[in-house]
């Protein structure tokens, strides 16, 4: 029986060594469970980034539902997008650099009793009308 006992620690040795090696393949491997668990983080990762945009692109298509039938939407883009007014409305620009000019001359000079004036004699200065 000695050598059947032999034989079979020789095997198990075997079967032991070949058992660890293997197990070092599978979880160091380029296959393995390290490669696993950080595939599974990138997963977790693009799952979010769905999430997020499919909630962008609901939002975009309620947009361009709104662009293409709400007539205060409309006219809202096309006053910020495209410049422009409604019938009743006035646009005035503004030239800081004037404005700013303007209020220093009008804290230097005196106030009389029709009100401030500056040196350029009370006109408005620094604004158009269109």
């Amino acid at each position: 029986m000695k050598p059947f006992l032999t034989g079979a620690v020789k095997y198990f040795q075997l079967a032991l060594i070949f058992v660890s090696i293997s197990s070092v393949g599978v979880l160091m491997g380029e296959k393995g469970l390290a490669h696993k668990h950080a595939l599974e983080e990138k997963k977790q990762f693009l799952k979010r980034e769905n999430k997020v945009l499919a909630l962008d692109i609901k939002s975009l298509e309620r947009k361009v539902t709104l662009l293409r039938s709400d007539r205060r939407t409309i006219a809202k883009a096309a006053k910020r997008k495209l410049g422009m007014i409604g019938p009743d409305e006035s646009v005035y620009i503004f030239d800081r650099e004037a404005l700013t000019t303007d209020k220093q001359e009008c804290d230097d000079t005196d106030v009389s009793s029709s009100g401030r004036q500056g040196a350029n004699g009370g006109k408005a200065h620094g604004f158009a009308r269109r």
